[in-house]
């Protein structure tokens, strides 16, 4: 392998993401997940660095601090993180595990790189099970275990119903090219604990103009103006980036 084991496991979780077609907010946890642990690992093999979960209670004695140590709990770690996360995809971490020189299924000992590794990894795991994303399917009033993985557990329905304007200033879907109803991806997504911010609204900025009053008017003439003076190349751009570039 001439990648390090990072771009290696990147690797191994993008593709399980094309395997899986798991949506965009899901794919963005996943690979938080996947990189927390590898770096929880790798900070237990290094002078300074603190993990995310267990701070410096899992540091390694400066004997133990070597780049092979670095790279085989980095690898343990973050074949426990995918395997929790793409369940289905576990031959192919396998894999990639012996093509790296390791026996996912042999760790090592207590304080072991491989060990400390997987130690690491389950803590990450810990926290994220219980983050309000639903992973295990075991949120809400009628938890279905994995076969509901993600799905909303908190009965959101939108304030307008289609085509039935009920209250102009909340979301209402709109009709889908195959005559369906447009739904959201994952409504609870803004109880998910964040990875960085302390909550998910700590940056947001203040909401459109509400109906009544004039400057909703103004904003949806805005709007209006805005949509009219779309040139083809504006109309492009859009196309393109709405399809995915590549």
């Amino acid at each position: 392998m001439t990648d390090t084991v990072a771009v290696a496991w990147n690797q191994a979780a993008l593709e399980a993401v094309r395997q899986t077609g798991l949506g965009p907010p899901m794919v963005a946890r996943a690979l938080y997940v996947l990189h927390a642990s590898m770096y929880d690992a790798w900070a237990a093999h290094d002078d300074l660095a603190f993990g995310s979960r267990l701070g410096d209670l899992l540091r390694r004695p400066p004997a133990g601090r070597t780049q092979a140590a670095k790279q085989e709990a980095a690898s343990f770690a973050a074949h426990l993180a995918l395997a929790d996360l793409f369940p289905t995809e576990a031959t192919a971490f396998a894999k990639l595990m012996s093509d790296l020189g390791f026996d996912p299924d042999a760790p090592g000992p207590a304080g072991s790189p491989g060990a400390v590794g997987v130690q690491a990894a389950r803590a990450v795991l810990a926290f994220r099970h219980g983050d309000g994303a639903n992973q295990l399917g075991d949120l809400g009033p009628e938890p279905r275990g994995l076969a509901a993985a993600y799905q909303d557990w908190t009965g959101y329905r939108p304030a307008s119903p289609l085509a039935r304007l009920l209250d102009p200033n909340r979301w209402q879907p709109l009709p889908t090219p195959d005559g369906m109803e447009q739904r959201f991806l994952a409504p609870h997504w803004g109880l998910v604990a964040p990875f960085a911010l302390q909550a998910g609204w700590e940056l947001r900025p203040a909401g459109p103009r509400l109906h009544p009053g004039r400057s909703y008017l103004f904003q949806a003439e805005e709007v209006l103006a805005d949509s009219a003076g779309l040139t083809d190349g504006h109309k492009a751009i859009a196309e393109y980036w709405a399809d995915g570039p590549g």
